[in-house]
């Protein structure tokens, strides 16, 4: 949030971006598409994971596994890498000094405030629940990958071997 009343508004996640300029939202093409790509790997790994859950014993389950499990890792970085882009970029354009986390006073460089006014808005950033679930998420898969050979071991001692029929 910038200003108080919101003047403009930010709100990243790994699937959207939210920016509005005095009640203007506007959209830049370039974060859509890495939003939506992370959407829908988040999607398909979300569905290999699934299916991996069901069937952790099975001899495909390690390759679903293998790309089941990165697929929230590299969302989680790719909207790292995003938000910290769009700090960056707004500092070297603008010169305003944007906060990553946390709330900050950002004056506006003299060379865009006009007669040498001095102008300051308070700025606010914090990183919201649906981050740190993405980080629960990761860290779920991550440890499903670390423990897959004890787990498909445990089920496959658990499993009965069928007996054979006796032979007529």
């Amino acid at each position: 949030m910038v200003g108080n009343p919101a003047l403009a508004a930010v709100n990243i996640s790994p699937l959207n971006l939210y920016f509005s300029v005095f009640d203007t939202i506007l959209t830049i093409p370039l974060i859509w598409a890495i939003n939506t790509s992370c959407l829908l790997m988040l999607l398909a790994g979300g569905i290999i994971m699934a299916i991996y859950s069901v069937a952790p014993s099975k001899p495909y389950a390690t390759k679903l596994l293998g790309y089941g499990y990165k697929q929230p890792l590299i969302a989680v970085i790719l909207f790292v890498v995003e938000v910290i882009g769009l700090v960056f970029s707004v500092r070297a354009f603008t010169g305003l000094d944007v906060p990553l986390v946390g709330p900050s006073v950002v004056g506006l460089p003299a060379g865009l405030a006009p007669g040498g006014a001095s102008v300051s808005i308070n700025v606010a950033a914090a990183f919201g629940w649906p981050f740190f679930l993405a980080i629960a998420a990761v860290v779920l898969c991550v440890a499903a990958r670390l423990y897959h050979g004890k787990i498909a071991k445990t089920i496959s001692n658990n499993i009965p071997t069928p007996s054979m029929p006796p032979a007529n």
